[in-house]
């Protein structure tokens, strides 16, 4: 069976880092993913939908980050 292949546009996040916060000697900066706040998010076949992000303990596995991954 055949398989349909479409091109799609990349998918981003905003993100803000604070440059307030910047560690050199820890490598450290710390940096805003989301505020929970709502925004309109395109979709590529349907209708456009509004996020809101949870802002609750453990609503994100954050891990990997917190254990040294390159941002």
């Amino acid at each position: 069976m055949p398989k349909d292949t479409i091109q799609m546009p990349a998918m981003m996040r905003d993100v803000s880092v604070r440059a307030e916060t910047v560690n050199e000697e820890a490598r450290t900066v710390d940096v805003v993913w989301s505020t929970g706040s709502e925004r309109v998010v395109p979709r590529f076949f349907d209708e456009a939908f509004i996020e809101q992000l949870s802002m609750d303990d453990g609503a994100v596995r954050l891990d990997r980050l917190n254990n040294g991954a390159p941002v």
